[in-house]
């Protein structure tokens, strides 16, 4: 008597399990499991993409801050000369002069 009642023990068990598995698949493959399963896959793919990814990011966005500043020291100085009228007289003495600077600088350093 023990040894049938074990069997429906374990028959009950089973079919339990066969019933969980079976409700648990129709969930999974019914539209509203699918639509789940699309939303957390999507879901995980970014947060892998960020960890992946943020140290290029930052990398490029640096790189980008420093183009940009550049860009505005340029146009500064371009803006700033635009009104400057340079003659051959001014150039030929500006560079005279840094010619004179130059020499000096070799003639002080120490060898």
């Amino acid at each position: 008597m023990s040894s049938s009642k074990n069997k429906r023990n374990a028959d009950s068990g089973c079919s339990r399990c066969s019933k969980c598995c079976s409700s648990f698949m129709s969930l999974a493959f019914s539209t509203i499991g699918l639509i789940v399963a699309v939303v957390s896959y999507s879901a995980l793919g970014g947060l892998i993409f960020l960890k992946l990814e943020v140290e290029n990011e930052k990398q490029l966005m640096e790189i980008t801050r420093k183009n940009v500043s550049i860009n505005q020291e340029v146009s500064h100085v371009t803006v700033s000369c635009e009104n400057v009228r340079v003659t051959s007289h001014k150039w030929q003495k500006s560079a005279y002069g840094l010619k004179i600077f130059l020499l000096k600088l070799l003639v002080r350093r120490p060898r």
